[in-house]
């Protein structure tokens, strides 16, 4: 049985159209970071470094840290 083809389709890319900036970029610290948090402080520096340095890392910017809301202990459940 002879297969269907997909009917071909062009894409034009014009990089002079911009829709959006952006402001920054970088990485949430949720989980990785309270185990890299214990590392010695060379290789957390390294890390740092590797992830927010604009000459020879990443260049992030951006660090976002949940800091552990939740419930109201006192509010009775129900």
């Amino acid at each position: 049985m002879a297969q269907a083809s997909a009917p071909s389709t062009s894409i034009l890319i014009d990089p002079s159209t911009q829709y959006q900036t952006f402001e920054g970029w970088g990485t949430s610290l949720s989980w990785w970071a309270n185990i890299v948090g214990g590392w010695s402080t060379a290789n957390r520096q390294a890390v740092t470094s590797l992830l927010f340095s604009q000459t020879n890392g990443l260049g992030m910017n951006i660090a976002r840290y949940n800091i552990g809301a939740g419930t109201n202990p006192n509010q009775p459940s129900g």
